[in-house]
Formats: structure tokens, sequence, C-alpha cells
């Protein structure tokens, strides 16, 4: 069954303290704070999600999309339905081949979408 993990969080600046610390995953050009993550049945009900929390964000608040196909138990799935809260391995969504969206704000309220690859959307 395919799942889709959201992860949300903030850019950190090149100048920030933890910078390095964070500047480790993804596409490696930016520093990714992690706020949090959440898990969902959809494509569509995952962006929805991603695209909710950036518009609600502080400045370089951003949403990362990834799938994965994952054989789930009854309880897992259900966890997933009632508040996006998967316990179970997820280093599937981590591979770069499993990546499906991204979004992010800047301090212009400028929206970036698929950002790991670069792409600008006014």
């Amino acid at each position: 069954m395919k799942i889709y993990r959201t992860e949300f969080g903030v850019l950190l600046p090149r100048d920030h303290d933890e910078y390095d610390s964070y500047a480790h995953a993804w596409d490696r050009q930016n520093a990714y704070y992690d706020e949090g993550h959440g898990f969902y049945l959809s494509a569509a009900e995952a962006e929805k999600v991603a695209r909710s929390y950036v518009d609600n964000g502080v400045d370089y608040t951003y949403a990362i999309v990834t799938v994965a196909d994952v054989d789930l138990d009854e309880e897992d799935l259900e966890m997933i339905r009632i508040d996006a809260y998967y316990d179970g391995d997820i280093y599937d969504w981590l591979e770069p081949d499993n990546y499906v969206f991204s979004l992010y704000k800047d301090e212009t309220d400028r929206y970036y979408e698929n950002f790991v690859k670069g792409t600008y959307v006014e």
C-alpha cells in the first residue's frame, strides 16, 4: 500500500548556529529543521496538508512529501486514518526516488514549489 509522508519544518539560514547539523538531509543545499511529520493515504491529502502548513507558517517554513510502498497491519492503517501517525520504519520515505512534492515560502511570501529540484512557482 502506498503511504505518503509529509515532513514539516523551517529552513535555517546559513549563519544559524545549527546550520551544519541540519544541512545533511534531502538535497544537501539547505538546512532542514524538522518540526514534525504526518502520514496520509493519498498524495492529494498529503499535498493539501503540506500547503496549509506552509501557508500558516513563519518565513522559510517548508513541507516535503514522499511516498513508500509499505505493508501495514490493520492497527497501523487505522492510526494513519485517525491521526496521521505511523509507528513503523520510515527509511523508505527518505530515499531520493520516493520524493513527490515540496514547498516553502520566503520572507516576502513568495512560494517555491518542488524547491528541492529548484522550480519556482509564483
